[in-house]
């Protein structure tokens, strides 16, 4: 079981199918001029919500625990603080047990150049993506909304663990349950 703390860029603690697959990724775009490095992994739920919370008012943090509350995931509705909420600029749109991270099946990665972190690149587009494709991998570059996350690659063709056939916040939760002991 993961501590639902966990931010970590250990690939090790990915899915190891998914795990192969972005070994493999990076290495092709290395095999195109193009260093990727992992920048995050997994991220557990009480860093989503964090994240999620950092951009929002304290009525959208209250209005999407409700939300939670109503729609069967009172635990994933717990993690919304509002101690949580500040100015910051908005870094996901997905509320806790919504992010591929959570389920071991994303990751995020930088452009190396020159020993330093590029975030924005048409590389993001050119070679990351198309890698991923090949590889049957979901890239974030390649989304209509939202463009902030150039950055994201998941093994998932869904949007959402939400968007799943059959899914509903009540089954999001027991596999929040199920992997972080919430």
């Amino acid at each position: 079981m993961l501590d639902p703390s966990t931010n970590s860029r250990d690939a090790a603690l990915l899915d190891p199918d998914f795990a192969a697959k972005l070994d493999q990724l990076i290495y092709n775009c290395a095999a195109r001029e193009a260093e990727f490095v992992v920048d995050c992994t997994v991220r557990g739920p009480v860093v989503q919500a964090r994240l999620w919370c950092s951009s929002r008012t304290l009525l959208e943090i209250a209005a999407a625990r409700d939300k939670l509350i109503t729609s069967g995931a009172p635990k994933l509705a717990a993690l919304l603080l509002d101690s949580y909420t500040g100015s910051a600029h908005c870094v996901t749109h997905a509320l806790p047990g919504e992010g591929y991270h959570e389920y071991l099946t994303a990751a995020d990665l930088f452009l190396e150049v020159n020993g330093a972190a590029v975030w924005s690149s048409p590389l993001y587009l050119s070679v990351l993506a198309d890698e991923a494709q090949k590889l049957g991998l979901t890239a974030g570059a390649l989304w209509q909304k939202p463009k902030t996350d150039l950055d994201h690659i998941q093994a998932s063709a869904y949007g959402s663990p939400l968007d799943e056939p059959g899914a509903s916040w009540a089954s999001v939760e027991q596999r929040m349950v199920e992997l972080y002991g919430l």
